[in-house]
């Protein structure tokens, strides 16, 4: 698992779900250049092509092991997506943070909080 380059697996994933380099890039929050870079890296770490030989301007096409590969990286990432959400549900308590000057919070804020938080825990 130590040796997994998950960057470029989700990279892949994106490029699987959103159908190419770009659209994955925009998923991505990165420049179509960075994608197609990652997938050539994760090309020669898998050590072969993932993607058919196209000519300009057509669509990629991955590989029949490209597909079997994006296709678990996007089933992983799926599940610790699921995973990562309920653990944050779990973990999260009912917070809220105030911002005042201490002049606000010493005259006003401070006499009012234990009334405020019996307010909130009924709800």
């Amino acid at each position: 698992m130590r040796d997994l380059p998950l960057s470029l697996l989700r990279t892949l994933a994106a490029i699987r779900a959103e159908g190419g380099v770009r659209p994955a890039a925009h998923l991505l929050g990165v420049e179509h250049s960075s994608v197609s870079r990652a997938l050539r890296d994760l090309e020669a770490w898998v050590g072969g092509p993932l993607t058919d030989p196209r000519k300009r301007g057509a669509r990629l096409r991955l590989t029949a092991q490209g597909v079997e590969l994006a296709d678990a990286a996007v089933a992983a990432l799926k599940d610790l997506e699921r995973a990562t959400a309920r653990v944050r549900e779990g973990s999260s308590t009912k917070r809220v943070v105030i911002a005042t000057p201490p002049s606000v919070a010493n005259r006003w804020l401070l006499p009012r909080l234990d009334r405020l938080e019996t307010d909130c825990n009924g709800v």
